[in-house]
């Protein structure tokens, strides 16, 4: 553990959860229509301070299924899939595939990216489903660092939840957030309203203890 520890890149979540309940997906989407969301992931999975380098997204192969076929792999960033039935002969994907790496466990990804792929990785984010989520929780703080976390409040109906109930007592909500303000262009911890649907959230920062 203390290779992750010691060296520069981290690993971090980012989740939309519905505040009610912890839920996080339905019948593998997303289960609401918060397009500031998708732009704030955007922007946090994009946003590298060293312009040589991009970022590491990792995810299992449902998420990686749930996103528009138009929009795989995700830009400027290098997707990382966890999966025993995938190989990139069976993706299907036209382009991209310089991209997109394939990995059998979680530790075998996060190992592969701190060793063979550290020169042009600057951070780590994972991005879903509940699984990859409660795995990258296991990390030690050191490597683990944030979880960016949009808080819905919603009972909106939900399958799929953020493991374990209590993943969130070793963080620290972050108050002062004017350094992220700043190239993220958002407002944190403060309530806001989608107006095509009125559901009511907020963006979040938590560090791990």
């Amino acid at each position: 553990m203390n290779k992750l520890v010691d060296q520069s890149i981290k690993l971090s979540l980012v989740v939309a959860m519905n505040s009610s309940n912890r839920g996080i997906g339905l019948n593998g989407t997303i289960p609401w229509h918060l397009p500031k969301d998708l732009k704030f992931f955007a922007k946090i999975t994009t946003h590298t301070k060293d312009p040589s380098k991009v970022n590491a997204v990792i995810m299992g192969r449902l998420t990686w299924l749930s996103i528009p076929q138009n929009f795989r792999p995700l830009k400027n960033r290098l997707n990382v899939i966890i999966s025993s039935k995938l190989d990139k002969e069976s993706l299907g994907e036209k382009a991209g595939l310089s991209n997109i790496l394939i990995f059998k466990s979680f530790d075998e990804a996060i190992n592969s990216l701190i060793t063979d792929h550290r020169d042009k990785i600057e951070s780590i984010y994972a991005i879903g489903g509940s699984m990859i989520y409660k795995q990258a929780l296991e990390y030690p703080a050191g490597f683990l660092h944030r979880i960016y976390l949009t808080r819905v409040f919603s009972d909106t109906q939900c399958d799929t939840f953020m493991q374990p109930e209590n993943f969130l007592d070793n963080f620290t909500k972050l108050d002062n957030t004017s350094g992220d303000k700043e190239y993220l262009n958002t407002e944190f911890n403060t309530i806001q309203t989608e107006p095509s649907n009125n559901l009511n959230y907020a963006f979040e920062i938590y560090e791990k203890n």
